[in-house]
């Protein structure tokens, strides 16, 4: 796969958080489709898993992910600017194409009403989000 068609499917992406700022180093990855995202989900070994495409019960755990970074710094900050908004962030890292992607979510969210109601706050603030599990 030559670095135009990997720059392609990491600009694809979710990110979600403020507007992704690329540094002079390293450039943040783009929102991602949701069709995309619900065809395939790269594990951190690199192999293809079909996602359940069934929508997710009341009961079942989702987080909402708010950005998607090479950076692991900028990650951090996001992080930082989401426990300063009162949410529970965290960062996992996963490997796409070779390619180290820090991944910012908030939650979990047991039901629909709290993870709208955050998403709404989120959206408020200029953050794009993208609902996870």
């Amino acid at each position: 796969m030559s670095q135009d068609q990997i720059g392609s499917l990491i600009n694809q992406l979710p990110a979600g958080s403020a507007p992704v700022k690329a540094n002079t180093e390293t450039k943040t990855a783009a929102p991602a489709s949701p069709a995309i995202e619900q065809k395939l989900a790269l594990t951190s070994k690199g192999k293809d898993i079909p996602l359940n495409t069934a929508q997710p019960t009341a009961t079942g755990s989702r987080y909402l992910q708010v950005g998607a970074f090479r950076n692991a710094k900028e990650a951090d900050s996001i992080r930082a600017r989401m426990i300063l908004m009162g949410y529970n962030a965290e960062i996992t890292k996963i490997t796409v194409n070779n390619v180290e992607i820090n991944r910012v979510r908030i939650g979990p969210f047991k039901n629909d009403d709290e993870l709208n109601r955050s998403r709404t706050e989120l959206s408020k603030a200029k953050i794009s989000s993208t609902i996870v599990r």
